[in-house]
């Protein structure tokens, strides 16, 4: 019953507004549910006052760091934070722009958006990427939507056996998010899949 949720003041103020990520849980309350104990994460003073902040899933399988993003901070960065530690790690490591999304049910990969772009907000010309979530910035590129003019990949969410993606196509110069159809990526005949990837299930058994 862990949620995550953004405090911010965005758009009002953009460059002086609060940007933090807050965790609780929710309290059922006898019908009338809270939330209860209510923490501040992190937040833009912890990127010198640069980044905004998007909380997107809990890492499975323990459920112990949230996985975020951090726009604007060295082009958009993959991050997670620690709950307990509130260790704050970088994934992606590098200069373009990143947006984690959808993570594997083992919570060793997830799938980011990334244009080759330092703007603070994309242009649209977004492909998937897996990242590798043990600090190693490894990435790996999934689709090449954009090679075609007007066109992007955005949103993907793993299927929880692992044997498929879905996801949007993106139209460049529309809207953030804006999905023109919907896609599944075949995990599994991909020869594009890393090896490993949800080589062993939540439940323990071998997937490959």
């Amino acid at each position: 019953m862990r949620i995550a949720w953004v405090r911010t003041d965005v758009p009002q103020k953009m460059l002086t507004a609060r940007s933090e990520i807050w965790t609780g849980i929710v309290d059922p309350n006898d019908g009338a549910p809270r939330i209860v104990d209510a923490r501040r994460l992190v937040g833009r003073s912890d990127f010198y006052g640069l980044a905004m902040l998007e909380p997107q899933d809990f890492r499975p399988p323990d459920e112990q760091e949230l996985l975020f993003t951090a726009y604007a901070w060295r082009g958009g960065e993959a991050m997670g934070v620690d709950l307990e530690s509130g260790a704050i790690r970088n994934y992606t490591r590098s200069p373009w722009y990143e947006e984690i999304e959808g993570v594997t049910p083992d919570g060793r990969y997830a799938f980011v958006e990334r244009e080759f772009t330092r703007r603070l907000s994309p242009r649209g010309p977004i492909d998937l990427w897996l990242a590798r979530l043990d600090g190693s910035g490894e990435l790996v590129r999934m689709t090449w939507f954009s090679e075609y003019r007007g066109f992007g990949a955005n949103n993907p969410v793993v299927s929880p056996d692992c044997r498929s993606v879905l996801f949007g196509l993106r139209e460049t110069g529309g809207g953030h998010g804006n999905s023109r159809g919907l896609y599944v990526y075949d995990l599994e005949t991909s020869s594009l899949t890393p090896s490993d990837l949800c080589a062993v299930s939540v439940d323990g058994t071998n997937r490959r």
